[in-house]
């Protein structure tokens, strides 16, 4: 028997002009073993330029029917001629039993396709009145639209939900006047609106470049007076600036908090005497300095990070390895010269010699 889907049947008896009934007619003995219908793979780009319009569709309600392969009668043909401009996609496809795609390619094959419903003034009356307080989706349910349908209208109308704020001349003046002086969060709860739409207003009316603030010279000259001695938090609190300004400025002027130590000749010679007898820890308490900084010195003289080595191969254990390296594994030449094995495997490489048989 076909080892086939009855999608892949229904196709082939049409191309071949067979009548859909004999073609899915079965013996009550026989039975078809179905292939499970893998789904290919649709990208973002792709299922964005080809989804149509269906009307609304609730996200969380969205039901998913699997294909069936049924094919659609006429009784069928007839309810979707007849509701498919009257009732939303999702709607519809619930009173068919059937996924929603399916129904939007059988519309496709009947010809069919949605109007738009004009908006009348009895809608767009009750569109002003409860939009700004209830919102889209009251609207939408209330007036059998989609979402995305009142939305939009209610933009094209400018009417806004409450608590968006609608910026009048006023506005704009004052986000003019102190645009680049105050921060956008001092402006926006003058204004009262969010951080957010005080940033896009400024874009979209042109305030697009930051105007810094100037600094006064009594503005200068106690920040100098202060520094080292306060904060830079306390010093950018008592300016009205941020921390980042005032770092900008201190840079500027080359003042730093700590100042920055210059090796001399004879603690780098110390260094590079001292680097591989003693640690890290104690050469920075000789040399009065943090590890960090002894640290990065000896990276910079070349020195490299400091590694413990055990002794070094004396003539004996190098003619130990030499004459048994062969016949012993490095395990064992590692317990007879009693050192790690990771020391003996980088000896007999450093003597370039090799073992005929890899352990």
């Amino acid at each position: 028997m076909l080892k086939r889907s009855l999608n892949s049947i229904t196709i082939r008896a049409r191309e071949l002009g067979v009548k859909i009934d004999q073609a899915l007619r079965i013996e009550p003995e026989e039975k078809i073993s179905q292939e499970p219908y893998k789904k290919k793979p649709v990208s973002d780009t792709h299922r964005k330029l080809e989804r149509p319009s269906i009307g609304k569709i609730d996200h969380d309600d969205r039901i998913r029917v699997k294909n069936s392969g049924k094919v659609w009668t006429s009784d069928e043909d007839q309810i979707l001629r007849k509701y498919y401009n009257k009732k939303p996609g999702l709607e519809l496809a619930q009173m068919l039993g059937r996924s929603v795609w399916g129904m939007i390619n059988r519309a496709r094959e009947l010809g069919l396709s949605r109007k738009f419903i004009l908006w009348t003034p009895r809608e767009i009356l009750f569109l002003k009145e409860h939009y700004p307080s209830k919102g889209a989706q009251f609207v939408a349910d209330a007036l059998n639209r989609s979402w995305t349908s009142v939305h939009y209208k209610a933009g094209r109308l400018r009417i806004y939900l409450k608590g968006r704020i609608r910026w009048t001349p006023q506005a704009d003046a004052y986000l003019k006047l102190w645009h680049g002086k105050r921060k956008s969060s001092e402006i926006a709860k003058a204004i009262g609106t969010s951080t957010h739409a005080i940033e896009n207003r400024a874009y979209n009316i042109g305030l697009k470049g930051r105007v810094f603030r100037r600094w006064e010279p009594e503005e200068i000259e106690y920040a100098l007076n202060s520094f080292p001695k306060a904060t830079h938090k306390e010093v950018a609190k008592e300016l009205g600036r941020t921390e980042i300004a005032l770092t900008g400025f201190y840079a500027k002027r080359k003042k730093r908090k700590y100042a920055v130590h210059k090796w001399t000749a004879n603690e780098k010679r110390m260094v590079r005497r001292l680097h591989s007898k003693v640690s890290i820890k104690e050469l920075a308490s000789r040399l009065n300095q943090s590890k960090q900084r002894v640290r990065a010195l000896t990276y910079r003289l070349g020195l490299g990070p400091k590694t413990k080595r055990g002794p070094l191969y004396t003539d004996i254990e190098r003619s130990i390895i030499l004459q048994n390296y062969q016949v012993m594994t490095y395990r064992q030449l590692a317990e007879e010269l009693n050192r790690p094995f990771s020391s003996v495997v980088d000896i007999i490489g450093r003597l370039g010699i090799e073992k005929k048989s890899k352990q």
